[in-house]
């Protein structure tokens, strides 16, 4: 996997491969250059064609190629990884939660490979908002840095906000994976009352959370019961802001639905634990989408040839995003020791 950071996508009117100005990262080493103007050593030139090599194999696939690196502003970067077969349609899961809690080792679960860097501190791994694909599946998985202070909250919401405000419907938010830590005993924190009140906001957004370090023998009614108290002592903290407590309360609660159990380690007195029931869960919910899309462009007028065809392919794509985690339901989850680079 090749990473480019590319800082400004301003830079990037629109992609000509006989000129190109830019700058890019490449083995954390910043390289800026300017073709046709600048004279440059045979050691950067090495460089340049490396990065020029990699844009070029991208102009195959995007006439934009600022539009792939749009995600949040000059310092907050994604990884992109050029040798998955890209689609114009995806299902978009972004995955959230506090420092520590599994939110990392849960992507890579979904991935099923171990690109994410996992935290054994209870610090965050989780530096900048990285992207990844799964397999080569029209499905992307956006993993937000994790928090635990006033700051990096922040910047965890700021995050969500710009992918929560994409206006291309194809990049659009489908699923959040709420990553929460079964074992503890306060299951939100003060500092959640932001990411809880965004997510609320959003009306196609489907949450889940992802309740860790599971067992079989887990009271999950009283889990699910714990997650609501917690969540509607934040919301009463901070009511004064809050335009309708009960629907906002709504929004967001958890119940034996949105609420699925898993156990990623494998560990002397609690093996792994509920990874089918996710994958069976995000297999149904992105079909419901794919009916619900249906339905909706069945009694849309003024249809085109062009939206014909758009969304007869985002059909096609979100059946088969839905027909692959059916078959990862199916499969035994089989951890990865190594990490992929």
């Amino acid at each position: 996997m090749e990473n480019i950071i590319i800082p400004n996508k301003d830079l990037f009117p629109r992609i000509n491969p006989s000129l190109i100005y830019t700058s890019a990262f490449i083995d954390k080493k910043e390289y800026l250059f300017e073709s046709e103007k600048n004279e440059i050593t045979k050691e950067g030139e090495k460089k340049m064609s490396k990065i020029i090599n990699i844009l070029l194999r991208f102009c195959s696939y995007h006439n934009d190629l600022g539009d792939i690196f749009s995600i949040g502003e000059k310092d907050q970067i994604v990884n992109y990884d050029l040798t998955k077969k890209q689609y114009p349609f995806t299902v978009n899961i972004c995955c959230i939660g506090r420092f520590g809690k599994g939110k990392s080792t849960c992507v890579n679960c979904l991935l099923g490979e171990r690109k994410a860097k996992e935290s054994k501190s209870g610090a965050s791994t989780t530096k900048k908002i990285s992207y990844y694909q799964i397999s080569d599946q029209p499905i992307k998985i956006y993993d937000i840095p994790g928090f635990e202070s006033e700051e990096t909250a922040d910047n965890a919401v700021k995050l969500l906000k710009e992918l929560n405000n994409e206006i291309d419907e194809s990049k659009q938010l489908h699923f959040i994976l709420y990553i929460i830590k079964s074992t503890d005993e306060r299951m939100f924190s003060d500092l959640e009352f932001d990411m809880i009140l965004e997510i609320t906001k959003q009306k196609n957004l489907k949450l889940l959370y992802i309740l860790t370090h599971s067992t079989k023998n887990i009271n999950k009614k009283e889990i699910v019961d714990r997650i609501n108290v917690g969540i509607k002592n934040i919301l009463q903290n901070h009511e004064k802001k809050i335009d309708n407590f009960d629907k906002t309360f709504l929004k967001i609660k958890a119940d034996r639905t949105n609420c699925i159990f898993v156990n990623f380690h494998q560990e002397e007195n609690n093996p792994i634990y509920g990874i089918n029931e996710l994958f069976l869960k995000l297999g149904s919910l992105v079909n419901e989408i794919k009916i619900n899309k249906e339905i909706i462009y069945k009694f849309q007028e003024n249809k085109t040839k062009n939206s014909l065809n758009d969304n007869q392919n985002e059909f096609v794509l979100f059946e088969q995003a839905s027909d692959y985690l059916f078959s990862r339901a199916k499969t035994e989850y089989q951890p990865q020791n190594k990490y992929i680079n």
